[in-house]
């Protein structure tokens, strides 16, 4: 007999891989609690008792899509063997390049929009920002907090933008890295260095997401 513990976990899985399913084919403003339930065939009441409201199964979406953005980076690149300022650059051209996927920018644009302020559970901004591990030390942890606020919030906007005006992705992905490479300690010089080299290497890079936001990431030539 299973434990009480195991099945609602399993529970929980459920709801959540109808959720992935289901933002992915329809958005996620017109998935319903209803419509998870249909695929679930479980009572309405464990969706919120496990997730406890719809954004929070959106988040946790968002947030399995980027850990496998990062998994699928790490292995198709490698950033262990190369220049970590350079790695981190590239990976937030990767991680833009995603929302050439429609799906994906449409999920992402509608959990956006009906955020509140009481959403702290927002996956947004978490991970990106270049030279991360060895320039924040330098900074107090107000101005840490700070710089984190201005990314996630800088992320949200491009991905905004993105929905108006997909094609210039580049552009607003060099804009927002300028800003924080700037913030981070890094001088103009070596920023543009950065940057061209970075947009260069993701131009060679096939970024895509299958159906339920799988995430696929190689080298062109390979």
């Amino acid at each position: 007999m299973k434990s009480s513990y195991k099945v609602g976990e399993q529970t929980r899985q459920n709801i959540f891989e109808a959720g992935r399913k289901l933002f992915y084919q329809q958005g996620f403003t017109a998935t319903t609690y209803n419509d998870i339930c249909t695929v679930t065939g479980m009572n309405r009441a464990l969706i919120p008792y496990h997730f406890n409201s719809k954004q929070s199964l959106g988040y946790a979406v968002y947030s399995l899509i980027c850990q496998d953005f990062h998994q699928a980076f790490n292995k198709a690149v490698e950033p262990e063997h190369a220049d970590p300022d350079l790695m981190n650059l590239l990976r937030c051209f990767a991680y833009y390049k995603l929302f050439s996927n429609k799906k994906l920018l449409r999920f992402a644009s509608e959990l956006i929009a009906s955020e509140t302020p009481n959403d702290a559970d927002s996956s947004f901004g978490k991970g990106f920002l270049p030279g991360i591990e060895s320039r924040l030390s330098r900074l107090s942890e107000k101005e840490q907090e700070t710089l984190l606020k201005l990314d996630s919030g800088m992320e949200k906007e491009i991905i905004k933008m993105l929905s108006h005006s997909p094609k210039n992705w580049q552009s607003f992905v060099q804009t927002e890295l300028r800003m924080m490479m700037s913030y981070s300690g890094y001088t103009q010089k070596k920023t543009e260095e950065l940057l061209a080299i970075a947009a260069e290497l993701s131009a060679q890079l096939e970024v895509s997401i299958k159906s339920g936001f799988l995430v696929h990431i190689h080298w062109k030539n390979n």
